[in-house]
């Protein structure tokens, strides 16, 4: 499958850069023992798909009402270009980063484009978008709100303001949806029974402080049921192509 950006706007080499999403956040290296990195779905989250990073850093704010001029824009290092792809569009509290690039995918895959994933910015969040790029024509925006009136937002050098992540939007039409109680699934029933009682084991060594070879449960991480089984297909890291 295919995802071409194609550059509309040449300055966007220098101050704009697309590249696969990394697995490290600076909330999780500041953890005991970056303990964060044990969750591995959150791991594989931030690694869904690329982001676009804008080299030079800015600050916004927002002064709450809804026109396009309450909100000023200050760029720290004085790149007057940026302020082509950063720009009040809609009001509403609200900045579009103008994506210069038209992207195109294969059919029926469009983009899902949001924020970071498990990050953030104080004052701002953004904005969740699907963009039908099988078909487009235009560029689109990456769009974040302010959410705190009068309150400096700073957006650093090299911030991954917008990360996408191919999808097949017609699959999700698809899904049979039902509940049932555990009961009916006698096998699967039995190994969530072990789960939970090696789960409340470690959460009450965890609480009190005792140290055990079952402090983290590694099962997941290994990719293993709760049996010691191999589940197939599983992932502990990805390994995305770079925009060439």
């Amino acid at each position: 499958m295919n995802i071409t950006a194609y550059i509309v706007n040449d300055t966007s080499n220098r101050l704009l850069t697309i590249e696969p999403a990394g697995k490290t956040r600076n909330w999780m290296d500041a953890s005991s023992g970056k303990y964060a990195y044990n969750c591995l779905p959150l791991v594989i989250a931030n690694q869904l798909g690329w982001v676009v990073k804008a080299a030079p850093s800015f600050s916004v704010i927002w002064d709450g009402r809804n026109e396009k001029d309450a909100i000023k824009f200050h760029f720290h290092e004085q790149e007057p270009e940026m302020s082509q792809f950063v720009v009040s569009h809609f009001g509403q509290g609200i900045i579009s980063f103008r994506l210069p690039w038209v992207f195109r995918t294969d059919p029926g895959i469009g983009l899902i484009v949001r924020g970071p994933s498990n990050q953030w910015l104080p004052g701002a969040h953004g904005l969740d978008g699907f963009v039908e790029t099988w078909g487009l024509e235009s560029t689109f925006t990456m769009n974040w709100k302010i959410t705190i009136p009068d309150f400096t937002v700073h957006f650093p050098s090299h911030f991954p303001f917008c990360q996408i992540l191919p999808y097949e939007i017609a699959t999700i039409n698809n899904y049979a949806c039902s509940r049932k109680h555990i009961s009916e699934n006698k096998e699967l029933d039995l190994k969530y029974s072990k789960w939970l009682s090696r789960r409340k084991e470690t959460l009450k060594n965890l609480f009190s402080g005792t140290k055990t070879t079952n402090y983290y449960e590694k099962n997941y991480i290994k990719g293993q049921d709760v049996e010691g089984e191999k589940v197939e297909g599983h992932f502990k890291k990805l390994d995305l192509s770079q925009f060439k």
